[in-house]
């Protein structure tokens, strides 16, 4: 056997090896129990804090604004994608969301897309009033 090869397999032998020794290593102890990821994050993401209420949790008390938006082009899109993260305000009316008027949040959807369905609202953000917010001409909750 030539010396090149014997040097090639000890390489990749060390390399192999080095793999093994990382895996075992790095990969936490609980993975692999409940599926293909770390077993112990169902606790750990179980005691962080409730953050979003649902859109239930909004229309039990705005329920005009969703009969509104049950009948728009909107009526797939949580109240929470365009307001933010609303428990505290479900627990708290005294609280209230942040009521995001950027329009680059509406540019997340609106964009210019050649991939998205022919009809779908598109805008070019940069010719289309650039300058004004667009809830000032477009009513979010019923966009017709």
């Amino acid at each position: 056997m030539p010396q090149q090869i014997k040097i090639l397999i000890v390489i990749f032998t060390l390399m192999i090896g080095g793999l093994i020794a990382a895996r075992h290593v790095m990969v936490p102890e609980t993975f692999g129990d409940l599926g293909h990821y770390r077993a112990a994050s169902v606790d750990s993401i179980a005691a962080l804090p409730i953050r979003y209420a649902g859109e239930r949790a909004c229309i039990e008390c705005h329920d005009d604004i969703g009969e509104v938006k049950t009948v728009s082009h909107h009526k797939g899109v949580s109240c929470e994608v365009c307001h933010g993260a609303a428990a505290i305000h479900a627990d708290d009316p005294d609280e209230l969301p942040e009521v995001k008027k950027q329009r680059t949040l509406c540019s997340i959807c609106h964009n210019y897309n050649p991939s998205r369905p022919t009809g779908f609202p598109q805008i070019d953000p940069a010719i289309h009033y650039p300058i004004k917010a667009c809830i000032t001409c477009h009513n979010p909750h019923e966009p017709e």
